[in-house]
């Protein structure tokens, strides 16, 4: 049993890949060093990715580049809670009400800094995403290797055939 430090050393060792992404922050952008009112989006795109994939973890206060856990705190949220409820609010208005059930945080210190592991389980149903500007727009996402992609009509057609009917014929 791994305490906190260790569980994200080896996140970071293990590195990106189909069920393990890791994101610097929700809120505070490092490379203007402001605040970016996009930059939940990258976070909601992943943990529909996942779900519509094998499930996996987002490590979001490890900065990649930089290579260092640079926490949560930066986001400016009052506590753990109230960043929760910041990317649960966005996940609802961008995905529905059921993917949130899909979905657990995990807070872990580090180094006097705070991270969170978000934990998506595999989904049993599609799930679409809203686009960040147009919400009448909606992205299938999946994980592709470590990264994550969104596929067009056919593919995601193809995608859906292999991964969620499986010999349950859908008449169109």
């Amino acid at each position: 049993n791994l305490d906190d430090k260790e569980y994200l050393e080896y996140l970071v060792q293990m590195g990106e890949s189909l069920t393990l992404e890791f994101k610097a922050s929700a809120i505070y952008s490092f490379d203007s060093k402001q605040n970016d009112k996009n930059l939940f989006y990258p976070i909601i795109k992943s943990i529909c990715a996942l779900a519509n994939s094998e499930g996996g973890k987002i490590l979001v206060g490890y900065h990649e580049r930089f290579n260092e856990f640079v926490g949560i705190e930066k986001d400016g949220k009052k506590d753990n809670d109230s960043w929760e409820r910041f990317l649960r609010s966005h996940l609802d208005a961008k995905t529905d009400k059921f993917t949130g059930t899909l979905v657990e945080f995990h807070f872990k210190k580090i180094n006097n800094v705070t991270c969170a592991v978000i934990e998506v389980k595999r989904s049993p149903e599609r799930i679409s995403c809203k686009d960040l500007i147009k919400n009448d727009e909606t992205h299938f996402y999946v994980r592709s290797g470590p990264s994550t992609k969104s596929l067009n009509f056919d593919e995601g057609l193809r995608y859906q055939e292999m991964r969620f009917d499986r010999g349950r014929r859908n008449n169109f």
